[in-house]
């Protein structure tokens, strides 16, 4: 299950309650309850999801939702937040008691810094160095042909899309989502997640527990 937004505010906003920020959370939170994969409306021929074995994602205010999501539906197991504040959400003062992975463009935040004091489950929060907010989604694939690059102001360029390659940071932000899912949802450990790699030296361990 993924949950995903139009990226209407960076995360580096400090409002605790902002109410532009806290007010689609609760709406998408709603709507990520009810629509696990495979669950429900299930097709005929479509394939099936194992009801033991759903994670839940999500991008900016998604991931918000996602972290929301995650701490109030017993259905998912574990949930990515990719570069997301935990806006309109109680997860920065109850923490969560299942697997939760934190890949950031940002170096902290005060939802992040609040959250690691009662996280109680497994967790880990890694800063994805030479990144930007948008560096989690496919923008970054499309901005220089779409000429952004030469649109933009470039620190606002680096700041949102990040100075990686596309096609790196597309293999780093995935080598770590899919040894997180694997991990939790099918049982299959990398030592990925347990220490830096020098295989991907951009990931920056901020913070672990578990």
């Amino acid at each position: 299950m993924a949950v995903t937004s139009p990226p209407s505010r960076n995360p580096s906003c400090t409002r605790r309650n902002c109410a532009r920020c806290s007010a689609p959370t609760g709406l998408r939170r709603r709507r990520t309850r009810t629509e696990p994969p495979g669950v429900r409306g299930r097709r005929p021929g479509w394939p099936v999801a194992d009801p033991a074995r759903i994670g839940v994602l999500g991008h900016s205010m998604g991931g918000a939702a996602a972290a929301e999501a995650l701490r109030v539906d017993g259905r998912f197991r574990a949930g990515l937040g990719l570069d997301g504040a935990f806006f309109g959400s109680p997860v920065a003062d109850l923490g969560l008691d299942r697997p939760y992975l934190l890949l950031t463009a940002l170096e902290d935040h005060d939802t992040w810094r609040r959250w690691r004091g009662h996280q109680r489950g497994w967790a880990r929060q890694v800063r994805i160095t030479g990144s930007g907010h948008l560096a989690f989604t496919d923008l970054p694939h499309f901005a220089e042909p779409g000429g952004l690059r030469d649109a933009w102001p470039a620190d606002l360029y680096a700041e949102l899309l990040g100075t990686l390659a596309p096609a790196r940071s597309a293999e780093v932000i995935r080598a770590y989502a899919r040894a997180f899912f694997d991990r939790f949802l099918l049982g299959r450990r990398s030592p990925l997640l347990d220490a830096p790699s020098a295989r991907f030296p951009e990931a920056d361990f901020r913070w672990s527990r578990g």
